[in-house]
């Protein structure tokens, strides 16, 4: 049996006429990182969501606006569409919704260690979103087969068009070559402590300024300054609440503890003797000085410009570096709010 299935989104024209997915020129990309990265050709097997390949080769072919999907899902035995839109506007006509369950049906009962999905397509059949960017090279539970995990990445057509995604679909399948050796979803083991009194804060100071070394972040929205977190270690961190959207002023605080709260926060940013690292910290900086006229002191590591020193043709944000360094989910789609509000 094998410990890896492959999913692509459904045959190229090569493939239809050797019989054999992945048996052409996208193919021979995919089957050269897997051999790149240590995944054994041997233990993987191939499929793919739907069976039939559309005209123009994209999946739109197959799509309909969702009035119309609405309207077909009665013809073919729905109550209503289930599934999400594969792209904004287009969702996957009725008539193939049957080999999505089929291919669902088959994972389930080969029971992998971790299913590859190449491409947005294959990610939308099995995590339930097309948001490939923000998935690829994090292990998920596909939300309709419990227990299965699912690492997605580019699909080699997108690789074929830009040449620079390779190195990124070469460090996901490192991923996957490693989470192929067992089925669960192992994530770090995290705590994190948050402050309810002074008292807390208090506690919190002294923790702090017995450190040698923090990792310093802030959250930020429409001007204001949400958090501040403090990292002592990889498993520890203590984060500063400023405001509480469950409130109706929205403040976590009294007005005479926030500004205990903020002291705080100041002391420790402002004592050079504590070494900082930051992610893109001219951000951070900058904004607590507009903010509160705090002084950042003892700034020495950067994780975003350390990471564009060593791979200057990758990303930057911290959702990819999170993505390809750790072994997080994808927690920038955990968020309530627009992109465009929280950074």
């Amino acid at each position: 049996m094998a410990k890896v299935f492959v999913v692509t989104e459904f045959p190229g024209k090569t493939d239809l006429v050797t019989g054999r997915l992945l048996s052409g020129s996208t193919g021979k990309i995919f089957w050269e990182l897997a051999q790149e990265t240590g995944l054994n050709q041997h233990d993987i097997s191939v499929k793919s969501v739907i069976s039939s390949r559309p005209g123009s080769g994209k999946i739109e072919d197959f799509c309909l606006n969702k009035k119309d999907a609405e309207a077909e899902s009665l013809r073919y035995g729905y109550s209503s569409y289930p599934r999400a839109f594969i792209k904004t506007g287009k969702y996957l006509h009725p008539r193939y919704l049957g080999e999505v369950d089929s291919l669902l049906e088959s994972l389930k009962e080969e029971k992998p260690n971790l299913v590859i999905c190449l491409g947005s397509f294959a990610t939308w059949a099995l995590l339930g979103s097309a948001k490939l960017t923000a998935l690829r090279g994090t292990a998920a539970e596909s939300p309709f087969i419990p227990g299965l995990k699912v690492i997605p990445t580019y699909h080699p057509v997108t690789i074929m068009r830009d040449w620079s995604q390779r190195v990124i679909a070469g460090a996901d399948l490192m991923k996957a070559k490693r989470e192929a050796e067992f089925p669960e979803i192992i994530r770090p083991k995290r705590i994190v402590k948050v402050p309810e009194t002074r008292e807390d804060l208090a506690l919190i100071e002294k923790t702090l300024f017995a450190q040698r070394r923090l990792s310093l972040d802030i959250e930020t929205k429409l001007g204001q300054i949400t958090c501040v977190g403090f990292g002592v270690s990889p498993s520890l961190s203590f984060c500063i609440p400023i405001t509480d959207s469950r409130k109706p002023d929205w403040s976590y605080w009294s007005y005479f503890d926030e500004i205990y709260a903020v002291n705080v926060i100041k002391r420790i940013c402002e004592n050079s003797s504590i070494k900082k690292r930051l992610q893109n910290g001219v951000y951070d900086i900058q904004y607590l000085w507009h903010t509160w006229h705090i002084k950042t002191m003892g700034f020495d590591d950067d994780s975003m410009i350390m990471h564009h020193v060593l791979y200057s043709e990758l990303p930057k944000s911290l959702g990819f570096m999170g993505s390809v360094y750790t072994n997080e989910a994808s927690w920038k789609l955990m968020r309530k709010f627009e992109e465009k509000e929280v950074k």
